[in-house]
C-alpha cells in the first residue's frame, strides 16, 4: 500500500470539515501533543492537531475508508485499546423518542425508539485523568465506504461527564386546540452546571379570543400537575409562570402577531447544583 501523504490527510479533513487553523500534518501518524494515552492502532492514515499554550487543544485522528460492514470492528477494536489505557466509556442516558413541546395539527404520535442493534458500538470515551473526550465520526464515501475519524476534545468532557447526572427538563406534547392550525417555529434546550433549559415556539391561527385560547393550551399542562403560580395579561401578551411536579420553573407565553395569528412559546428551567469546577455543557436542539 502507497504511504499516505499529506493531501491525503487534507481530503480526509476536508470530507468530515474539521478545524485546519495552523494544523500540524503527521501522515501515517498519530497524535504527538495529546493530553490522555492513545494506542498505536491498524489502518490509521494520519492525524492533525493543533495545541498551543492557552488554547484549546484540538486533534483528530483519520482511518483508512473501510467497507460499511467493517466499521464498527474497526471502532470495537480501537475501543478496547483504548479501555487498556485507562478510557472509558461515557455513561450516556438514554433518551427513547418522546413528542415534546407544541406539535404540528396533523404530526402523528411517534412510538417510542427501540434499540435496533443489540451491541451498539460505544462513540464517546472518556479519559478522567487527562479530561478529555474522545468522540467518534463517520462519513460515507461516493465509493459507498466508511471514513472513521476518532476527535480528541477536551472541551467536551465536562458535557459527556455529566449526561447522567444531570438530564435536561422535558416538555410535555401540547397540540392545537380544536378549531386551530399549529406550525412548529422552533425549540431546543441547553444546560450547564448551574442550570438546565427546554423550549417551544409555535405559530397558532385561528378565531377565538385572548382568554380563550389561553385556557386551551393550558389545561394540559393543568392536569399534568403543573401548578399556575402567576399570570399577567394585556391586550396582546399572557404570560404565566408554572412549577412542575418536578419542581421546575416554566413560563407559557401568548403573544399577537396579528388578527387570528398567535405565537405561543413554553419554557422549563431547572436548576441543579454547582460541580466543583462549574464544568458540564450539554445543548440540543430540533
Amino acid at each position: 500500500m502507497t504511504p499516505p501523504t499529506e493531501r491525503d490527510l487534507l481530503l480526509a479533513a476536508l470530507r468530515f470539515q474539521g478545524d485546519l487553523d495552523s494544523p500540524v500534518l503527521r501522515p501515517g501518524q498519530g497524535l504527538q501533543a495529546a493530553p490522555a494515552p492513545l494506542p498505536e492502532v491498524a489502518g490509521l492514515l494520519g492525524s492533525i492537531e493543533t495545541s498551543a499554550e492557552g488554547a484549546w487543544y484540538v486533534g483528530s485522528l483519520y482511518f483508512l475508508p473501510v467497507p460499511v460492514a467493517e466499521s464498527d470492528n474497526v471502532i470495537r477494536q480501537a475501543n478496547a485499546a483504548l479501555r487498556a489505557l485507562g478510557w472509558r466509556d461515557a455513561e450516556m442516558t438514554p433518551h427513547a423518542f418522546r413528542p415534546s413541546g407544541f406539535q404540528a395539527s396533523n404530526r402523528p404520535d411517534f412510538p417510542e425508539h427501540e434499540a435496533t442493534a443489540p451491541d451498539p458500538c460505544c462513540m464517546v470515551l472518556l479519559n478522567d485523568a487527562g479530561k478529555v473526550a474522545a468522540c467518534w465520526d463517520t462519513r460515507h464515501d461516493e465509493q459507498g465506504r466508511v471514513d472513521l475519524c476518532l476527535n480528541l476534545q477536551p472541551h467536551a468532557y465536562g458535557h459527556w461527564a455529566r449526561q447522567h447526572i444531570s438530564p435536561l427538563p422535558t416538555l410535555p406534547p401540547l397540540k392545537a386546540p380544536d378549531g386551530w392550525t399549529l406550525e412548529v417555529i422552533g425549540g431546543g434546550g441547553n444546560g450547564h452546571a448551574r442550570a438546565s433549559t427546554a423550549s417551544s415556539l409555535a405559530l397558532l391561527r385561528g378565531v377565538g379570543t385572548q382568554n380563550d385560547l389561553y385556557a386551551r393550551l393550558a389545561e394540559p399542562l393543568d392536569n399534568l400537575g403543573w401548578t399556575e403560580q402567576s399570570v399577567a395579561s394585556s391586550e396582546a401578551l399572557t404570560i404565566s409562570r408554572w412549577l412542575t411536579p418536578e419542581d421546575d420553573v416554566a413560563l407559557l407565553t401568548l403573544m399577537r402577531r396579528e388578527p387570528g395569528l398567535w405565537q405561543a412559546g413554553l419554557e422549563v428551567t431547572r436548576l441543579h447544583g454547582a460541580s466543583e469546577d462549574g464544568s458540564g455543557e450539554s445543548w440540543f436542539s430540533f
